[in-house]
């Protein structure tokens, strides 16, 4: 009868270990692109400890604003085309995440918040 209650409590004990809480750290707005016939491309790392919540994008007609992971130029996520938002936010980016946010010959905006991992 023992080992069906230290199986319970280790399942319970890692569960609760495993876990983290959320706390705010800061709001982290990307203002990027105008290079005339050129791309603005922003690359960035999410640090460790924190996780990003991109919340939204905004993009001044014209081409696709695209997120890419570790700087690829394939498989990207287009997150707003011709004055209009594409992709279904919030987007969610871990702690170490590599990417790179990319436009060519246009404007746009990405806000992000930004949240500690608190054990």
């Amino acid at each position: 009868m023992r080992n069906p209650f230290l199986f319970l409590f280790l399942i319970c004990f890692g569960v609760l270990n495993a876990q983290g809480n959320l706390q705010f750290n800061q709001v982290i707005t990307y203002n990027i692109g105008g290079i005339a016939n050129n791309y603005d491309n922003v690359n960035f790392t999410v640090p460790l400890g924190k996780v990003w919540k991109i919340e939204s994008a905004v993009n001044w007609t014209g081409n696709a604003l695209m997120l890419y992971p570790n700087g690829a130029t394939t498989y990207g996520i287009n997150l707003a085309s011709s004055s209009k938002t594409v992709s279904d936010f919030p987007i969610w980016l871990n702690a170490g995440y590599n990417g790179q946010f990319s436009i060519y010959a246009n404007r746009a905006l990405i806000s992000i918040i930004e949240f500690n991992i608190v054990p």
